[in-house]
């Protein structure tokens, strides 16, 4: 996750790549607005060069993500607990696999199921009908691990 992110002088946000099309956008009404069309009085836009840091540095200059082309979050000081995990507890209808699930979130499931409640001699097994709860572990990485920076959207666990 240490792929860099690009940034202006004059901008506000950070951007995955030269080519996102919100700074091209961005840049070419700087240009316009600039020049020769420029009128005494008028704020005067300058075109800065991009360059490339790191969405720590970006974040500490006070930039925020852009919205079009999604780059990586900066990382967050805490984890707040939001950790990949091997998943290795069954539930109820939950089987164990090798794919990581994040330490804190769990999601609740509801089922309609039917299960024993005991026995009588005279009608046998005793059912009972009724909504069943239980929690699940979500699989990694977790929304809380993508807003923090802890992951990005594939998995990759940041360094």
């Amino acid at each position: 996750m240490n792929q860099p992110v690009y940034v202006t002088a004059g901008g506000a946000r950070y951007h995955r790549t030269v080519d996102c099309r919100a700074l091209e956008a961005m840049q070419f009404i700087n240009e316009e607005m600039g020049g020769s069309d420029w009128v005494p009085g008028a704020p005067y836009a300058v075109c800065h060069a991009t360059e490339p840091v790191t969405a720590e540095q970006a974040a500490e200059q006070g930039k925020t993500p852009c919205a079009v082309c999604k780059p990586p979050l900066a990382a967050a000081t805490d984890d707040f607990g939001h950790e990949p995990v091997v998943n290795e507890t069954e539930f109820f209808g939950e089987t164990p696999d090798d794919k990581p699930v994040c330490a804190r979130c769990c999601r609740t499931v509801r089922e309609w199921g039917s299960y024993t409640t005991g026995y009588d001699d005279r009608a046998g097994v005793l059912w009972e009908n009724r909504w069943v709860h239980y929690w699940v572990r979500v699989s990694w990485p977790c929304t809380s691990a993508v807003v923090l920076g802890l992951a990005d959207r594939t998995g990759e666990v940041a360094a």
